[in-house]
């Protein structure tokens, strides 16, 4: 999927439209401090905390149809 799909409907959206039947996920949240990578491209310091999230979207049969990591400012 393109920008332009992505930003127009959400991508589990736009995965059950070309076919995918969702199964289940698993998500984790926890937290972590920001490293001298992540910091500066979320301007926060160096040390701050952030919301770590893991989430894995799996389709009806059970495979592996989406899996993020993301790591979000708490504001």
């Amino acid at each position: 999927f393109g920008r332009r799909e992505l930003a127009r409907r959400p991508i589990l959206e736009l995965l059950e439209a070309a076919g995918v039947r969702i199964g289940d996920a698993t998500q984790t949240i926890g937290a972590r401090l920001a490293d001298a990578a992540v910091a500066p491209r979320l301007e926060v310091a160096v040390g701050s905390a952030l919301l770590d999230v893991h989430r894995l979207v799996r389709d009806a049969d059970g495979r592996p149809v989406q899996w993020l990591h993301g790591l979000y400012r708490p504001d």
